[in-house]
């Protein structure tokens, strides 16, 4: 049986430039980044890796973030879920609620509030949940 291989964080997004950004960014702050285009992607990924947290976009094709999030929270009830979306946050944010999505961030990113979120949701994998 294989040893599933655990990481920080998978970043979920269609946008390459994006995925490049938030793994040079995060990785600078020595945070070790797994990414993918793609919803469809990132479950196959978590088959075989286990992260703390997963940062996907909202909108991407196939399955979106949204989608991605509630199977995330079926398959892998303890991991953190964070959306970065280009749309108006509040339009989505009620939605990214009930897909269990923990925090909603606007792109273009605020680096500040990205690593407290990081830092809360990394440490908040750290203790036994309940």
């Amino acid at each position: 049986m294989d040893m599933m291989r655990m990481s920080d964080i998978l970043v979920v997004d269609d946008d390459i430039y994006c995925q490049d950004f938030l793994s040079i960014f995060l990785g600078s702050k020595g945070v070790d980044v797994r990414t993918t285009s793609g919803g469809i992607e990132a479950l196959e990924i978590l088959k075989h890796c286990k992260f703390k947290m997963i940062i996907t976009d909202c909108n991407m094709p196939g399955m979106n973030g949204l989608e991605l999030a509630a199977m995330v929270r079926e398959h892998h009830p303890g991991t953190p879920v964070v959306m970065v979306t280009g749309e108006i946050k509040s339009d989505v944010e009620e939605k990214a609620a009930t897909a269990g999505i923990s925090k909603v961030l606007s792109k273009p990113i605020n680096l500040q509030s990205l690593m407290e979120v990081v830092k809360s949701s990394l440490n908040a994998s750290l203790m036994v949940s309940a």
